[in-house]
Order: structure tokens, then C-alpha cells, then sequence
């Protein structure tokens, strides 16, 4: 694994050549051209959706190599938008692209579907206190007993979506709504079911056969 970057802390991007389309709260997005982005994940920190002032080092480098690891671990299961394409190619300032060195990707331009496709494998978080309430998670019925961070019987689908602007995510609560919003991403987007069930089986894979070989 190559070494850290000796970069200092970056907690907003700047390139004169491209356009910034969009700041989020760690990441920013370039246009890059039709058919790519360019994604640069900063060193900053927020918490309850504020962005704090001192940016954390290394924490993008971190994250990329995060995404890069998961991204290649999974690509045969469904696919991604990373490229061939790298930072020399679209960045030609060999200082823009000093500071951007491994925090970012140049990515294919596609249409998000504004869904969050969640795979739940235990009783924890909003789920639990769904359950608590109602003897259910998302409106999907569980049998009586289980306790906080419980292993689910089976691994369950249970989707959220997110206002653009808003990072609080809204998982629905209704068997309808939920068999509803499942039911259309199958018929639409078909791997958004199948394969969220099937990464997180895999992501679970390599992470017992890490804890084993440790």
C-alpha cells in the first residue's frame, strides 16, 4: 500500500479549470465533461449537519482508499462508476493536482436514484426503536424478544430516501409503503434490491475471512 500523501489538511477544494457543481459536507463535484465527474472527498468534519472549522488530516486519502477498496471488492457484483480516467487528465495545474492526490476519482456522469438502498443484518439504530414501538422494522414484522444489536433472521431490505438538501433519512414505516417503494425499485432498478442483499453478503464474507487470517 502506498504511503500517505505529505499534503497538508484540505478542507475546500479549488481548480480553475472545472467547474464545481455541488459542495457537500465532506465532498466536492466537479463537471468534468458529458460524460464525467470529477469527486474530491476533503479533510473536513461536520457533525448534526455543521461543518466544523478544523479539518481532520488524512481523512480524505482515508475514505478514498475506503471506497477504492469496496469499489473493486464488489464490481463483479454490481457495477460502479469509477474510470480508467485519472487526475492528470482532467486537472492539467501540477499544484491542483498535488493537492487533490489521492482523495479523488474521476467518475461517470449518471442519474442518481434518490433511494437509499439499506441492507440490514442486525437490530440496531432506528430500526430497534422501530421495533421497540411496533414489533417491526419498517413496517416488516419480527419475532418477539430480540434484543438491541440482535442478529436479524435474514437480512432485510428496507429502503430510505433523502431530501436533496437535508441529510436526515426517512425510512418508511408502513408495510405499504414499504412493499410499495421495494416492489418499484425490483421492477425498475432491479439490482438495488438484489444486489444490496448480496454486497452486504459479500462485505460480510470478507470481513469474517480479515477477523480469521487475524
Amino acid at each position: 500500500m502506498e504511503p500517505l500523501s505529505q499534503s497538508p489538511p484540505l478542507f475546500e477544494s479549488r481548480i480553475r479549470g472545472l467547474k464545481k457543481i455541488h459542495q457537500g459536507k465532506v465532498r466536492d463535484i466537479y463537471d468534468v465533461d458529458a460524460d464525467h465527474l470529477l469527486i474530491v472527498t476533503t479533510d473536513r468534519l461536520s457533525a448534526f449537519d455543521v461543518v466544523l472549522p478544523d479539518p481532520i488530516p488524512y481523512k480524505g486519502e482515508v475514505l478514498t482508499r475506503i471506497s477504492a477498496f469496496w469499489f473493486d471488492k464488489t464490481r463483479h457484483i454490481v457495477a460502479n462508476q469509477l474510470t480508467d480516467l485519472k487526475v492528470g487528465d482532467v486537472v492539467s495545474d501540477r499544484d491542483e493536482r498535488a493537492s487533490l492526490a489521492g482523495r479523488s476519482m474521476v467518475v461517470k456522469k449518471l442519474n442518481a436514484l434518490p433511494v437509499e438502498a439499506v441492507a440490514r443484518g442486525y437490530l440496531i439504530g432506528s430500526g430497534y426503536k422501530d421495533y421497540k414501538a411496533r414489533g417491526s422494522v419498517c413496517g416488516i414484522s419480527l419475532p418477539p424478544g430480540l434484543r438491541m444489536a440482535d442478529a436479524l433472521p435474514e437480512p432485510l431490505f428496507t429502503p430510505a430516501s433523502k431530501a436533496p438538501r437535508a441529510s436526515t433519512m426517512r425510512t418508511w414505516t408502513s408495510i405499504r409503503s414499504v412493499k410499495g417503494a421495494s416492489a418499484g425499485i425490483c421492477r425498475e432498478h432491479p439490482a438495488d434490491h438484489s444486489g444490496a442483499l448480496r454486497l452486504r453478503r459479500r462485505a460480510r464474507e470478507l470481513s469474517q475471512h480479515h477477523h480469521r487470517g487475524h
